[in-house]
């Protein structure tokens, strides 16, 4: 059924409305000049009507990424028609919006705002994914009686998000498309919101994955951006921005893949410009870093363990978003590693054990004591079996990648005023066949979250996820979901596992085995800094 919504600023949209939530699909809220141009906010429409009734283009990327992702998440969901792919018009935004008791929607309700922004590893992802309908928050936020408004944008990806070199830089394309894009949207909601009664005081922004890493390196920027952060799965310390050698690395690897070696520099710009876009997908190697890199502009400083451990005052400089920023939700699936698996880690199975072992005794070849000290802890030597290895190491990866990055945000979080830190674990595990039925994998969170897999879920599985959405509206709300990260004590929310006594719990003791995390990481983190550890484990993935 349709709906229309005079926007005092937009004009007339035209969206459509389901079981009490209005939805206003593929609003556009940039422009670009072309493919490769950072983004030009929209602050008019030229149409007195706007048609919100579908979903807008997608950015240019693999066609199977959502099937893709319902493989990592073991289940899979009824899909719309999908979009096409744009390179030009995939800047849009999909908005959900509580209707009032009378069926309309309170232009004036001035309702808190949540923003997804997908993970994908920056190469795949869409705002019309089914397990990211925010249809069903919005409407458990309104029985709640503590309504929110949910919003998914698209931003651009691969090449055309994060392909970068001196020679595009000097013909006026910055780079880092992506993440401007993403600020592009932040800066568009603030300005329209009030439109479709949200408050443009009282934005969440929440990020899964690569998401995740884009909502908390959002925190770099001068300008307030959001009230609320949320990160599940990922951090500013996933990884390392890129540096401006590894850019001309991967530029130079892309020249390659398109056939462009030779031609001058004006030459393979426009050829970069025309080129179908779907060819930037099928011919460009997945294995090409195409990935945030260091701009001196939105990607001020390169994230660490040591930065955030360090005086307050210092982290703020790069990370300004710890003073505008009131608060932050961050949390990990216990299995969370599980998803290098799919990236790599499962080609490489055979033999893996003995790769391990040289690889840590290589990083660490000035300190062989803490070498030993690893392996140990994560019971792999030469002769491990494979399939044991691999587990060992993909828990390595969940510890040093996740869990580590996540308490040490957390820590970090400046606790005066209102701003606090909720740190969260989830322990619930996949219910569904595959690869990894029974573990906390990546992706099982946003998967409860956004309540979209319910009827493919037990009683006690559906009270987990409902709690756990529970808590997130609350704090979108501006509330307290749980006691926050208080000095020197890493209280946590833990969801799941759901047979346990008890399913859902706070632990407030602040040790790791109390929210079924590994003691041994904090152990080997004190001992020798979690960069080292996570540099060892980076080397292990690079291949080295």
């Amino acid at each position: 059924m349709e709906i229309l919504l005079a926007h005092r600023d937009i004009g007339t949209i035209k969206g459509i409305k389901s079981a009490g939530v209005a939805h206003f699909l593929g609003v556009k809220y940039a422009a670009l000049a072309d493919r490769l141009a950072p983004p030009t906010l929209v602050t008019s429409y030229a149409a007195d009507s706007i048609d919100a009734t579908a979903y807008g283009p997608s950015a240019v990327s693999p066609p199977i990424g959502c099937d893709m992702e319902f493989g990592i998440i073991q289940h899979t969901l009824p899909k719309p028609q999908p979009p096409p792919s744009s390179a030009i018009d995939c800047l849009n935004l999909n908005i959900a919006v509580p209707l009032d008791s009378s069926g309309g929607i309170d232009t004036a309700g001035k309702l808190p705002v949540f923003v997804f922004i997908h993970g994908g590893g920056f190469a795949t992802g869409s705002n019309w994914w089914p397990q990211y309908d925010a249809a069903e928050l919005v409407r458990q936020s309104k029985a709640m009686g503590r309504p929110i408004i949910g919003i998914n944008i698209n931003y651009r990806l691969g090449a055309l998000g994060f392909l970068t070199s001196e020679e595009l830089r000097q013909a006026g394309y910055p780079g880092n498309n992506g993440l401007r894009d993403q600020r592009t949207a932040l800066q568009w909601i603030k300005k329209f919101i009030g439109g479709y009664g949200g408050s443009p005081d009282e934005v969440t922004v929440v990020g899964q994955s690569a998401g995740a890493l884009s909502a908390t390196m959002l925190l770099q920027s001068k300008e307030p951006l959001m009230k609320r952060s949320a990160a599940f799965g990922g951090t500013a310390l996933l990884f390392k921005p890129l540096p401006l050698p590894a850019t001309e690395f991967a530029y130079n690897s892309v020249l390659q893949a398109l056939g462009l070696v030779g031609k001058s520099a004006k030459s393979r710009i426009q050829a970069l410009l025309e080129i179908p876009a779907d060819e930037l997908w099928q011919k460009i190697p997945p294995t090409i870093p195409l990935m945030p890199f260091m701009d001196g502009d939105i990607v001020t400083a390169e994230p660490t363990f040591e930065m955030f451990n360090g005086p307050l005052d210092r982290t703020e400089l790069a990370f300004p978003g710890l003073k505008w920023c009131e608060s932050i939700m961050v949390g990990d699936c216990q299995f969370d590693g599980n998803i290098f698996g799919y990236i790599g880690l499962h080609d490489r199975k055979t033999g893996i054990a003995a790769h391990f072992v040289r690889s840590v005794e290589a990083t660490l070849t000035s300190n062989p004591t803490a070498a030993s000290a690893i392996l140990e802890a994560y019971q792999i030597s030469s002769d491990t079996s494979d399939d044991d290895a691999l587990h060992s190491i993909l828990q390595f990866a969940s510890d040093i990648t996740f869990y580590a990055p996540a308490i040490t945000i957390a820590a970090t979080w400046p606790r005066s005023g209102h701003s606090k830190a909720y740190l969260f674990h989830f322990n619930e595990p996949n219910p569904w066949d595959g690869l990894y039925k029974g573990k906390a994998s990546h992706l099982l969170d946003v998967a409860y979250l956004f309540q979209n897999y319910t009827e493919h879920l037990t009683d006690a599985q559906k009270a987990v996820g409902r709690a756990f959405s529970s808590d997130f509206i609350e704090f979108v709300n501006g509330g307290a979901p749980w006691q926050p990260v208080s000095a020197g004590r890493m209280c946590a929310r833990v969801y799941g596992p759901s047979d346990a006594k008890e399913a859902v719990k706070f632990a407030g003791s602040g040790d790791a085995a109390e929210s079924g995390r590994n003691r041994k990481i904090l152990e080997l983190g004190g001992a020798l800094g979690f960069d080292a550890l996570g540099e060892v484990y980076t080397n292990f993935f690079q291949g080295r």
